[in-house]
């Protein structure tokens, strides 16, 4: 995991009153301490508005003991960047993240195809980010 995107899971975890979803990660992608990746494509959204769609989204049931749920466990432990990371859980269209831009009024691929056509980032492959000196949270470590 690079460590733009474990200042992205933080962030995350800070929005989240319980389990981190895709909306949780969605929102860190949003703000400036979370690596702002979506601002740096001009997405031309409302924070708060976004943040309530996605308290609307994740209320109810979830499992208190976990910390992650299984999607956002998932996407982090196959993708490294947080480009990567945001266009996998935006590709998925039932995931919170994907959803609460719907809501918003926007298209969750026009919004993944800006993503992936950001200037600057290159892709890394699972051997260079094996390398990388930030390991995975414990709670999403390949078993």
């Amino acid at each position: 995991m690079s460590e733009q995107t474990s200042r992205l899971l933080a962030v995350a975890r800070q929005e989240a009153r319980a389990q981190v979803s895709s909306g949780h990660l969605l929102l860190g992608a949003l703000r400036p301490d979370g690596d702002d990746v979506l601002r740096r494509v001009n997405l031309d959204v409302d924070l708060d508005e976004i943040r309530d769609h996605v308290r609307v989204l994740t209320a109810g049931a979830s499992d208190p003991h976990a910390r992650l749920s299984t999607r956002v466990k998932r996407v982090l432990t196959e993708h490294r960047s947080t480009r990567d990371v945001v266009v996998a859980l935006l590709d998925d269209a039932e995931s919170t993240a994907a959803r609460a831009l719907v809501r918003a009024g926007l298209d969750p691929a026009e919004v993944c195809e800006r993503v992936r056509r950001m200037p600057g980032i290159r892709r890394r492959s699972r051997a260079s980010a094996k390398q990388s000196s930030v390991p995975p949270p414990p709670e999403i470590q390949p078993l």
